[in-house]
């Protein structure tokens, strides 16, 4: 691999990441729909993740009658953290000399 190539990369991360980042300051949760929700109850049934909190994911979605829909909400630093990461990668590609 080249350098203009991992150069393009390294540019094309950052900005991924300071996009996620800015629309993680912008929502304050995302709803995931019901087969959503499922994927990730069987994927956790599978793995045997289990917490300690009463209200987990496994006690929400074994209640009786339809499974409610997930609302992730990520931690106020996520978006900041991203933005950062972002920023770095991207300016590190494109100060990359091309070899």
């Amino acid at each position: 691999m080249g350098a203009p190539a991992m150069r393009q990369r390294i540019i094309i991360i950052g900005v991924i990441c300071l996009f996620v980042g800015f629309q993680f300051r912008l929502v304050d949760s995302f709803v995931l729909t019901h087969k959503a929700t499922q994927f990730l109850h069987e994927r956790a049934k599978e793995s045997g993740f289990r917490t300690a909190d009463p209200y987990n994911f496994d006690t929400m979605l074994m209640s009786a009658g339809p499974i409610a829909k997930k609302t992730i909400t990520p931690p106020p630093w996520a978006g900041w953290a991203l933005i950062s990461v972002g920023a770095v990668l991207s300016l590190h590609g494109i100060t990359l000399r091309d070899d």
